[in-house]
């Protein structure tokens, strides 16, 4: 899985993501120890492939040549369509935060992402659940088959420079 992730939202998508996204993946590969395309993802929201679907598959197929994997970032959201999981290059989905935060107490929260796990390890899709925040989600989330998860349990968000910070500590860790 990426350790960073590059959201596009259809504002950067019109006005020359591939410059913004090559950029940020440049700074990455130039400052992160060990760093490849395959550490980085592009995130494209619903609203982007509903609003700009050929430019969406464009920058997809444009960044999986460069070692960049795609996801749809928060799926079933919006106005999903299951025509998505075949019609784009994506290597994995995120379960948007408001079906995790309620797995645990809301049987139909539970029953939708269940569905969504599902519907991507068919497939073969890697299927990430966002916004876990306890360890009653993080355990329900693994029972279902959802082996990737990330939200306030694991980590606060974190800025770039402390994310670089972050990596080049791990690969010190690592090379002692």
């Amino acid at each position: 899985m990426p350790d960073s992730g590059t959201q596009a939202s259809g504002a950067k998508l019109d006005g020359g993501a591939g410059f913004t996204l090559c950029a940020s993946r440049d700074y990455m590969l130039a400052n992160i120890p060990d760093c490849s395309g395959s550490h980085l993802e592009l995130e494209i929201t619903e609203s982007v492939l509903l609003g700009e679907p050929i430019l969406a598959a464009q920058a997809m197929q444009a960044f999986r040549k460069l070692g960049i994997a795609s996801s749809i970032d928060d799926f079933g959201r919006g106005d999903s369509s299951l025509a998505y999981l075949q019609q784009y290059p994506l290597s994995r989905l995120k379960i948007d935060a408001s079906f995790a935060c309620n797995i645990v107490v809301d049987p139909d929260g539970r029953a939708i992402a269940q569905t969504i796990i599902a519907l991507a390890n068919a497939p073969n899709l890697e299927v990430i659940a966002e916004g876990v925040e306890t360890e009653e989600q993080r355990a329900m989330l693994v029972k279902d088959c959802c082996y990737l998860r990330r939200g306030c349990f694991f980590s606060k968000p974190i800025s770039p420079t402390a994310l670089l910070q972050y990596q080049n500590a791990r690969t010190q860790a690592k090379q002692q």
